[in-house]
């Protein structure tokens, strides 16, 4: 019987002090970019260091389905990650699927692997070989607001790889916790579509108590009595889980519903 965890087992790191001290300029590149084009060249250079035909970062937002919720950084294979992504291949990726769930890094593509192949991932790695990317690793990068997963696909010889991979899973997963980072710090995540519990007069009443307006003065504003008013709050409240009105408040701006 096919264990689906033999396609893509983790990976155990290593790193020595030589490479460690080598990958800090990378960090440092990618720690104070400004841009998704800074970013960009910080992949870049990763990737021409490591010998990667394609380097990149997939991201979706936590709670997320679907391919328009992702966003793409990197080096190499823009097309191929164009077409994973059209082609819903993300829905029959095993890998990327198990590094989404879990926090170590994960190889693919090897001669044991290759053997315990299902339907999909023979139709998945066959699209990759006519991008000429035959095996590479997975490492997945979580922060509360995102889930992601570096891809590095290498095409040279499999046993080159298959000794250089713990120290590059390494090096990788480092650089993927610092992108994380400056990703979130220039707001270039990819955002939940939003779906809204409340009525748009229960939004109404919310913005307007943000805007510091009392029930009454709520009431006024809207042409509705001042019950009205405060019967709205209160199930905008039952509806957020919101102990207090201004937790309502806090917890409409959290998740995108209300703004100023």
């Amino acid at each position: 019987m096919v264990q689906k965890a033999d396609i893509c087992p983790p990976i155990k790191l290593a790193i020595t002090k030589d490479a460690f001290s080598e990958s800090v300029s990378f960090l440092y590149i990618v720690n104070y970019s400004c841009s998704p084009t800074d970013i960009d060249e910080a992949f870049h250079r990763f990737a021409s260091r490591y010998g990667a035909r394609v380097f990149s970062m997939l991201i979706r937002p936590k709670r997320s389905i679907g391919p328009e919720t992702y966003t793409c950084f990197g080096f190499g294979g823009k097309e191929y990650t164009r077409d994973y992504i059209d082609n819903r291949y993300p829905d029959i990726d095993y890998c990327a699927h198990q590094a989404l769930q879990g926090v170590l890094p994960m190889c693919w593509g090897m001669a044991e692997h290759r053997k315990n192949y299902d339907k999909n991932d023979r139709k998945l790695y066959g699209f990759a070989g006519e991008y000429g990317i035959h095996h590479g690793m997975i490492i997945p990068v979580h922060t509360p607001d995102f889930s992601s997963v570096i891809g590095f696909a290498d095409d040279g010889p499999e046993e080159e790889f298959r000794k250089r991979f713990p120290e590059l899973a390494c090096v990788a997963h480092m650089f993927g916790v610092f992108t994380a980072s400056a990703i979130q710090r220039l707001d270039l995540a990819p955002r939940c579509p939003v779906v809204s519990k409340l009525t748009a007069r229960e939004l109404e009443c919310l913005r307007w108590a943000a805007a510091g307006k009392t029930a009454w003065e709520i009431s006024v504003i809207l042409g509705i009595s001042e019950r009205t008013a405060v019967a709205h709050s209160e199930n905008a409240k039952k509806n957020l889980n919101a102990r207090t009105l201004p937790h309502a408040v806090a917890l409409a701006f959290s998740q995108g519903l209300i703004t100023i």
